[in-house]
């Protein structure tokens, strides 16, 4: 059968855009062969003036974009950017009168699910050629079909500029939070149009670019006609490109076949995983359905998304409800009903024969997820108790017992409620639980080393924080409930700590260090995430729009958007690893490295006897007639007496304490110098590094930044342990010399660079 016109178009565009495009070193979309082209309707999109109000420089260059070393943005660069990326859709009009002005093919993607008809997939959004990029606002796509006159939101083919902003917000979120990649934005930008409401409001639009691999159940179960790829086909393709597919050697031909039960289990269990990771950072989508989840269990359409300070019930379910949309959060309950729908779909797909082939029996999902679930909710708040994840697995395997009781309050505690309003639990779920259990977490351990067999009766209670609703029988009936609990919890946790001494100098140094990491973790992995809750981001995102389209200052949206992720990092696991590792003279260790706002911070360690550990900051400067200009926001202007006595003034405790580095000014290559500072004390081993600059004793600030300091650098210090596992990684990497492996300062190239 020769190639359809569709699929001759996307082979013209992969070849175009093979290994590298115009943009930077950016890759060619994958899923458009994943998918494959019956997956996708082509259109022809209108490049198109915009301007970039918000850029995430760290994708961008991941991406493979020519992205500025100082990570600020430059004119070459927000031509780049624009260039690649500022399109809209065609419409009927304008396909008549192309002369002269730049296109290019798109495509939207297929899928089905809850929520999706009429329409027959993405309706508003298409995927670019290059960088698995889709660009999401950019008006009607061939896939759009509307039928509801009350839903108006849906009618356009625009994005609101505050949606934007919440996509943006979160796919950093949760990048910062959970272990599956979630889709991110890589720019917002402004192309001048608006949404007109009936009533003639008229509200701010913008397109954003996409990126991640973007592979939804929901794509298997798109409409399907006669000859198009199978649903078991696409699964299979999905699966194999997220890691999840699982094959087995076939006895009759010894050909590796898909194993599509264990498949699913895995896909099950991914999801699972991200049910339990909610759990641990009280995120909330209230609306996951096949069409806006990944099929990994990462999150997609994430505007839905909030965090909030108490968790309803975690336990899973006995009974399916009759009505999800009656309880107060319906996450981990959609992803099972999801996962039911997609296999069902998937099984009725195949002939009884290739069943039995592929291995394609039943599974009792609920069943199978309950178990998973549990499972990794049982690390996540061990984790949350304040133990570092290998020691929770150690515990899980060798102390259930210990382990299971500990779970058992947890649960209980959780499942004391207040009947509230539903439409406010969808706004921030506070009343409807009457105990604040993660505050309990966040707080107890210092309080129990200070005397571990003491009961601490009273200071569990108060951190409990309870919230009593109802009639004075229900609340007598919960004030005894949680005097019990209290009880409980008091002894479970004495002997969790007590287990965790067995494995104090395998996973710490001794039983001090593991008492001070435990303190330190539970204390900075359980603040709440204030920032995020709905009631608290939701205004702002409404009026940040209005504000930029009154003054066309860019930076507002910066200042929202960078400071809410920034304040979303708190996974001390995923901290220690971000950014990679490279080595220092005398073997040490250049970890967490980022550029923010034109600084480079990095945390520096050794395994001496002083365990020597501090933070670096780095500005880089170009020189320039008889001065400088520092990569910092405004690009000020040194000169050679001030770039002498430039001071950086710091905190890592919120301005309760500070202190004060000199700089040392290192000459470099074209015309560029580095200016290093000293090295910077904290006060916690995780925490916000956040300072200003200014110009020798007794002067005026005069590099300033919002509030008078730039962007906080979150960090996370290892211990002796976490980092002699980081140098075993960085080894593990290093080339080889004759046979035997470089040592760390070899490793990376020029040592202290």
């Amino acid at each position: 059968m020769p190639p359809s016109a569709s699929e001759m178009s996307i082979k013209h565009q992969l070849a175009r855009t093979s290994g590298k495009s115009v943009c930077g070193q950016v890759e060619r979309s994958r899923i458009l062969s994943v998918l494959g082209p019956d997956m996708f309707a082509e259109f022809k999109a209108l490049r198109v003036p915009g301007r970039v109000v918000w850029c995430n420089f760290e994708l961008a260059r991941e991406l493979g974009f020519d992205v500025p070393a100082s990570h600020q943005m430059t004119r070459e660069f927000h031509l780049q950017l624009v260039e690649a990326l500022s399109y809209r859709a065609l419409t009927g009009e304008e396909e008549d009168d192309l002369a002269g002005r730049a296109t290019i093919n798109m495509y939207a993607d297929k899928y089905g699910g809850d929520g999706v008809l009429p329409a027959l997939g993405s309706g508003r959004a298409g995927f670019l050629p290059y960088g698995n990029l889709s660009i999401k606002g950019i008006g009607h796509t061939p896939l759009f079909k509307h039928d509801d006159p009350d839903d108006f939101e849906h009618s356009h083919g625009g994005l609101n500029m505050f949606a934007a902003i919440a996509e943006a917000l979160f796919g950093e979120v949760n990048v910062n939070l959970f272990s599956k990649p979630s889709t991110r934005i890589l720019a917002i930008i402004d192309q001048g149009d608006n949404t007109i409401y009936p009533d003639g409001r008229k509200v701010a639009r913008a397109i954003v670019a996409r990126a991640g691999h973007q592979l939804r159940p929901g794509h298997v179960l798109a409409e399907r006609s006669s000859g198009q790829r199978s649903r078991f086909d696409l699964f299979i393709s999905i699966t194999g490109e997220t890691g999840q597919l699982v094959q087995r050697t076939d006895a009759g031909t010894g050909a590796l076949v898909p194993h599509l039960r264990a498949t699913m289990l895995r896909v099950i269990d991914d999801h699972a995983r991200i049910a339990a990771e909610q759990v641990r950072w009280r995120i909330t989508h209230m609306a996951l359905s096949t069409s806006n989840m990944q099929m990994d269990g990462g999150m997609l359409d994430v505007t839905a998304q909030r965090a909030n300070p108490r968790t309803t019930p975690i336990r899973p379910p006995s009974s399916h409800p009759a009505d999800l949309e009656k309880i107060a959060n319906r996450d981990y309950m959609d992803r099972v009903s999801q996962m039911k729908l997609l296999y069902s779909a998937l099984r009725a797909s195949i002939a009884p024969d290739h069943r039995r082939l592929f291995r394609a029996h039943p599974i009792v999902v609920k069943r199978e997820m309950g178990r998973a679930y549990l499972s990794h909710l049982e690390l996540q708040l061990l984790c949350a108790a304040g133990l570092k994840m290998r020691l929770a697995e150690r515990l899980r395997a060798e102390r259930y017992t210990v382990v299971k009781c500990f779970m058992r309050v947890l649960m209980r505690m959780t499942e004391l409620k207040n009947r509230t309003d539903l439409q406010q639990c969808r706004l921030l779920i506070e009343e409807a639980a009457v105990v604040d259990v993660f505050q309990l977490l966040q707080h107890y351990p210092e309080q129990y080393f200070k005397a571990p067999t003491a009961g601490h009766l009273r200071y569990i209670a108060r951190a409990l924080n309870p919230i009593y609703r109802g009639d004075k029988i229900l609340v007598a009936g919960k004030r005894a409930a949680v005097k019990t609990l209290i009880r409980q919890f008091s002894a479970a946790y004495h002997q969790l700590m007590t287990a965790c001494l067995s494995f104090a100098e395998e996973y710490y140094d001794d039983v001090a260090a593991m008492r001070r990491s435990i303190e330190g973790r539970a204390a900075f992995e359980n603040r709440p995430l204030k920032s995020i809750y709905r009631t608290e981001y939701f205004e702002e995102n409404q009026a940040a729009p209005i504000t930029y389209r009154e003054t066309l200052e860019a930076d507002i949206f910066r200042d929202l958007i960078d400071r809410k992720i920034s304040a979303s990092v708190r996974n001390v696991d995923a901290l220690l690893v971000r950014g990679g590792a490279a080595g220092l003279p005398c073997g040490g260790l250049e970890l967490q490295k980022r550029t923010i706002d034109g600084i480079t911070y990095s945390v520096r360690a050794w395994d001496d006897e002083r365990q020597t550990r501090y933070l670096h900051v780095r500005v880089v400067l170009r020189r320039e007639g008889g001065g400088y200009v520092a990569s910092l926001p405004g690009a000020p202007v040194l000169t050679e007496r001030q770039v002498a006595s430039l001071r950086y003034k710091f905190t890592t405790d919120e301005w309760k304490n500070s202190g004060e580095a000199s700089a040392r000014l290192e000459r470099s290559g074209n015309g560029c110098a580095l200016l290093d500072f000293a090295p910077i004390s904290f006060c916690s081993p995780f925490g916000e590094l956040e300072g200003t600059f200014y110009v020798g004793p007794g002067q005026d600030f005069w590099l300033r930044d919002g509030a008078h300091h730039f962007r906080g650098y979150t960090f996370a210090i290892p211990d002796r342990q976490e980092l002699l596992e980081l140098s075993a990684r960085l080894l593990a990497r290093a080339p080889r010399v004759d046979g035997a492996a470089r040592s760390l300062t070899a490793a990376s190239g020029e040592g202290d660079s």
